[in-house]
């Protein structure tokens, strides 16, 4: 049997830490979470962030699901474009356990330019992919 999860928490940050022991019911640490994250003034484009993690808390999951995460540089010229997608990555519901958090890593995510940038979270089912949860992020420089 299988039942499709509810995202409730999807929040973008610099580091996810762990506490351990590592186990099935950690407590996790986001750190540098924020809407705006400035980088550097004499960064050039195209740049990148070596570690960018995106930690989601989901609710009444059973079964086995993949999930995608499709970054978007939302201000790119023209229109949206997108930058990295990461996936599928395999997450095990177990019954009993109402809440499961998953931390999705993405390494040297590419950065074309300053503006915003769209996370979607996407579940793949048997037949359509699903869109759960956005979450967006603003990259600046400093003047």
């Amino acid at each position: 049997m299988r039942q499709r999860p509810t995202v409730q928490h999807w929040i973008a940050c610099l580091e996810v830490q762990v506490v351990p022991p590592v186990a099935v019911n950690n407590f996790y640490n986001l750190l540098r979470v924020g809407p705006v994250h400035v980088l550097p003034a004499d960064t050039e484009f195209p740049a990148s962030f070596a570690q960018l993690d995106l930690f989601a808390r989901f609710f009444d999951g059973i079964g086995v699901w993949d999930f995608e995460v499709q970054t978007l540089w939302v201000d790119a010229p023209g229109k949206g474009s997108e930058v990295a997608l990461l996936g599928p990555q395999r997450i095990h519901f177990r019954a009993g356990e109402p809440v499961r958090d998953y931390n999705f890593r993405l390494s040297n995510l590419p950065l074309p330019g300053v503006g915003r940038y769209q996370f979607q979270l996407w579940i793949l089912g048997r037949r359509r992919r699903r869109l759960i949860a956005i979450e967006f992020l603003e990259v600046t420089k400093q003047p």
